[in-house]
């Protein structure tokens, strides 16, 4: 998608496709020359995501049209007919033809998949997302990098973006909920009010033992429950490390 929106103001509506895959490419080979990482993979998401089984708006605010309209710099307008996601299967050829590895796994996410692959593959890991959600992977062996920004988050960085530690970003994430996502948080609960609550609780789990909080907790437990479901990662898929070693062109 950051291909998609870079590549579409070059102002070549009839080429679109082509250039949103050279753009692709060359974002996932600066990266990679950027890290100086010894082994790449690529994630995709499934066709469809376990997560709209628990909750059918799950991600319902996106647009699902098959043409943008593209606003230029200097005024002008175009459409493009057809979507990023009509790109992931040529995408994912032109990386196998750069001896790049790729997954994609039934229902799963791009962000599970990058979380399964922290957690089985030893050594440094540096995931290259900036959805908030996988902060919660972050350790002092697996890092986070913001590509467009070419910064890399450990969790002291986790900890001064968002005011909570990358253990309690699940938390954290279920008091707010996610608006691109489409995740429902907890009434009135806005970044302020979860971060004194995970500071000084700790935990929902402990909050719920207070009082006053816990019976604010327990009025939307409904919406808390629904929302933990839908942030947790599913950490199931496992890579080998000697698999992930970039491949003659």
């Amino acid at each position: 998608h950051r291909a998609f929106n870079v590549a579409l103001q070059k102002r070549d509506p009839q080429h679109w496709r082509k250039n949103v895959l050279n753009m692709f490419l060359s974002m996932i080979g600066n990266d990679a020359r950027d890290l100086k990482a010894t082994h790449v993979l690529v994630t995709f998401d499934g066709p469809r995501t376990f997560r709209t089984k628990i909750f059918k708006g799950y991600k319902g605010t996106r647009t699902n049209s098959e043409t943008t309209e593209v606003s230029l710099r200097d005024g002008g307008v175009y459409v493009v007919e057809g979507t990023p996601g009509e790109l992931m299967k040529p995408a994912r050829k032109l990386l196998k033809a750069c001896g790049l590895t790729t997954s994609q796994k039934g229902d799963l996410e791009s962000d599970d998949l990058q979380a399964g692959a922290a957690y089985s593959i030893p050594g440094r890991v540096i995931l290259g997302t900036r959805d908030k959600d996988m902060a919660a992977c972050v350790s002092d062996r697996v890092a986070q990098w913001w590509p467009t920004e070419k910064k890399l988050l450990g969790p002291k960085d986790v900890f001064k973006k968002y005011g909570v530690h990358p253990h309690q970003m699940r938390d954290y994430l279920c008091l707010l909920g996610d608006k691109v996502d489409n995740i429902p948080g907890t009434p009135n609960v806005g970044e302020l009010t979860a971060v004194k609550w995970l500071t000084e609780f700790g935990s929902i789990q402990n909050a719920l033992k207070d009082p006053k909080v816990g019976a604010i907790l327990r009025k939307n437990a409904s919406q808390l429950v629904l929302a933990r479901k839908l942030v947790e990662l599913n950490t199931t898929a496992k890579y080998e490390l000697d698999l992930l070693i970039p491949q003659p062109i």
